[in-house]
């Protein structure tokens, strides 16, 4: 009896990381009106994990659920304009770095940034002038009216926000990370052309 007991236990602890798996794969797949994947309290609540004590317990177990996509050509990823986890096939953002979806116009993307940048400045609410100040443009509305219609960002009155469909499309970290990388390299070369 006790070596069945055993086996059972095993065969239960195998159910209960499918079921996990499973629920992962689920929530972190769904799509509904631009949004994909989902936060992790809505994760945590599937799971009955509960709220403070599965927020490290989720992290492990998404670092573990990666590795198990990894063979399918997919990752785990987190949107950070939004909080929500979910999966992208490995390729899905490199095709979007390499394919151009502005139609060949370079202001767009260029706009975009510029946004983005003035996003780490002024938050989620990105006052217009300050993207035309960055773009040394007189105007910039055409640009964004156009990145609207794209859906990467809503314009209201005198403010741009942008959508978490950026942050579907772009790693927004790598990409937060790689203008400090470039920061970091003209002070030190300003720094040490001072120094001279």
């Amino acid at each position: 009896m006790g070596v069945f007991d055993t086996s059972l236990q095993i065969r239960d602890w195998r159910w209960l990381v499918l079921n996990e798996f499973t629920a992962l794969m689920i929530m972190l797949t769904r799509s509904n009106e631009g949004l994909r994947g989902a936060p992790a309290e809505d994760i945590l609540r599937t799971l009955h994990w509960p709220e403070k004590l599965g927020r490290a317990e989720l992290q492990k177990k998404l670092m573990e659920f990666d590795t198990y996509v990894k063979p399918l050509g997919l990752q785990v990823r987190v949107n950070p304009l939004n909080d929500h986890w979910f999966v992208a096939f490995h390729q899905e953002m490199a095709e979007f770095s390499n394919q151009n979806p502005f139609g060949g116009k370079p202001r767009l993307p260029a706009t975009l940034l510029a946004t983005i940048i003035c996003m780490v400045k002024y938050g989620n609410r990105v006052p217009i002038s300050s993207i035309q100040e960055i773009r040394k443009k007189q105007t910039v509305l055409d640009d964004l009216k156009q990145l609207e219609r794209l859906g990467y960002i809503e314009i209201a009155q005198e403010f741009v926000t942008i959508t978490p469909l950026i942050g579907y499309q772009l790693d927004l970290i790598n990409l937060f990370e790689a203008l400090n990388d470039q920061v970091s390299k003209k002070v030190t070369t300003t720094d040490s052309n001072i120094a001279e």
